[in-house]
């Protein structure tokens, strides 16, 4: 298994920890955040290859969290894990370049599926940034 980092914010500690033990098979490191501000700091030192993230959370929600990442990184594979049904939010996480939007309760099947096509694009992304650097571009 290849060195892949999770940075997973959530606020709920029961949810977090169903999440953590299901995501351990998938990642090397997961670094727990229970809202937006924290999550922005546990970015910049964690440098994580994949974000789960919730979006109703207190002190910054997820879309906000996901739009301040944008600004450094918009190419970081962000997965929504969310009881949000609203459309338009759905829309704003499209908008912010999401992989995935997994409602909560979720079908299993369908977070490792999200997850899986988070890795791939994290790992396509870590391959042509070598790339770039390789070329010095």
């Amino acid at each position: 298994m290849e060195h892949t980092k999770l940075l997973y914010v959530e606020d709920d500690m029961e949810v977090i920890e169903n999440i953590k033990y299901l995501m351990s098979p998938y990642f090397t490191e997961i670094e727990i955040a229970q809202d937006g501000k924290e999550a922005l700091k546990k970015f910049i030192t964690f440098e994580p290859d994949v974000i789960v993230t919730d979006i109703q959370m207190p002190n910054m929600n997820g879309l906000e969290f996901v739009k301040n990442i944008r600004e450094v990184d918009d190419k970081l594979p962000i997965v929504f894990l969310t009881a949000h049904n609203d459309s338009g939010k759905l829309m704003q996480a499209i908008e912010l370049g999401a992989v995935a939007y997994v409602k909560k309760p979720f079908s299993l099947e369908v977070l490792k599926s999200a997850i899986n096509k988070a890795i791939r694009t994290s790992m396509e992304h870590r391959k042509n940034s070598e790339l770039l650097k390789e070329m010095d571009i």
